[in-house]
């Protein structure tokens, strides 16, 4: 018969186990059965799962894994024993579903395990919602400040560009005027000293002289007045160049924005993707709540089911004999006895079921030393 990984099996010497592994272990010679010890033959494991620091299995329970061949499990085990069903209970009436039992506590755990990875995943939802929130705000801050510096950038650029307009413009105005008047009046003073040289004796003469003080005065002011233009003008530039400065600062401080506000963009798009990845993952551990919840549930009531059975059919055994252990009678005569099978433990205090021989248990063998 051959007994496979998850099988329910006896062991040699008494009590009962799953088989959790089947194959070679490090440094041992053939093909060992490795078993996870249940209900009193719990005590009598010598390991978790591992043999020299190798884990080949692991146990709910520290120290209830044992080794042994895997043919001296078989010949113990006509056929294995599989997980406790309804059917075996209501069949096997004196042996307690404790499968069951133990499926109902992994189910628990599982369902409180889920229970807090999903608090943790609300958690960090909780998180990454407040994190999103706070890139919006930053974001359509920065979206703001950024229309405001283009707005007060084009006025400044309108203003700035018309200022130096109207300036160049009144300057040059002034250059060709001055330059006009200055011609003009030299011209002028040409012609009054040809005419002086020309009428020496003339009694104009105080009065050109005087004509032309003042317009010596006026050529010197207009001087004074184009030196002023000229250092208006310089200013004008100065000023100009400035502006223009400014209006460079200004568009590299607007391209550093919309450099920063495309980051803050991507960013925003990565934390929305996490966030619906999140989301998505609550989805499934939510159903998987629900479903571990419902199974959880349904398990309960059958155990519920199964326990007033098993009572029930307990009851009824204590009360009466079994059928099977009365001779079969017909018409008043023997036709059949029941099958009788010895046990060669029968009657004695310790009995080995690897050697054969009393004195001494089989995971104590001091004669087969292969169990552990």
């Amino acid at each position: 018969m051959s007994i496979q990984v998850g099988h329910r099996v006896v062991i040699p010497g008494g009590g009962e186990a799953y088989v959790r592994y089947v194959g070679r272990v490090r440094n041992k010679s053939g093909t060992f059965a490795g078993v996870e010890l249940i209900g009193e033959s719990v005590s009598k494991g010598k390991n978790s799962g591992d043999v020299d620091g190798v884990f080949y299995f692991k146990t709910k329970i520290p120290k209830s894994g044992l080794f042994l061949p895997y043919h001296k499990l078989v010949q113990v085990n006509t056929s294995p024993l599989r997980p406790v069903s309804q059917a075996s209970v209501l069949n096997s009436p004196n042996k307690a579903p404790y499968d069951l039992d133990q499926r109902i506590s992994e189910l628990t755990e599982q369902n409180r395990l889920y229970k807090q990875q999903l608090q943790e995943r609300n958690r960090i939802l909780e998180e990454l919602q407040t994190t999103v929130d706070t890139f919006e705000a930053i974001l359509t801050e920065n979206q703001n400040e950024l229309k405001m510096k283009d707005a007060r950038f084009e006025r400044f650029k309108t203003n700035t560009d018309t200022q130096i307009k109207e300036l160049i413009e009144a300057v040059e105005t002034l250059e060709q005027q001055a330059q006009e008047n200055e011609e003009i009046y030299l011209q002028r003073l040409r012609e009054l000293e040809t005419k002086k040289e020309s009428e020496p004796e003339n009694g104009d003469y105080e009065t050109l002289k005087r004509k032309f003080d003042e317009m010596d005065t006026k050529y010197r002011t207009l001087e004074n007045e184009h030196a002023n233009l000229r250092r208006e003008n310089a200013e004008v530039r100065r000023e100009r160049d400035e502006a223009r400065e400014e209006a460079n600062r200004l568009k590299q401080e607007k391209a550093e924005m919309a450099k920063a506000l495309e980051e803050l963009r991507k960013a925003y798009d990565e934390l929305q993707k996490a966030h619906e990845a999140l989301m998505g993952e609550k989805t499934q551990f939510v159903s998987s709540k629900d479903s571990a919840t419902q199974k959880s549930e349904t398990l309960e009531n059958e155990l519920n089911e199964l326990q007033a059975k098993y009572a029930l059919l307990k009851e009824q055994s204590e009360n009466k004999a079994s059928p099977m252990s009365e001779p079969l009678v017909k018409d008043g005569e023997l036709i059949a006895t029941p099958a009788v099978h010895n046990d060669p433990a029968a009657g004695r205090e310790k009995w080995c079921g690897l050697c054969e021989r009393e004195g001494h248990e089989s995971v104590e063998c001091p004669y087969e030393n292969v169990m552990f």
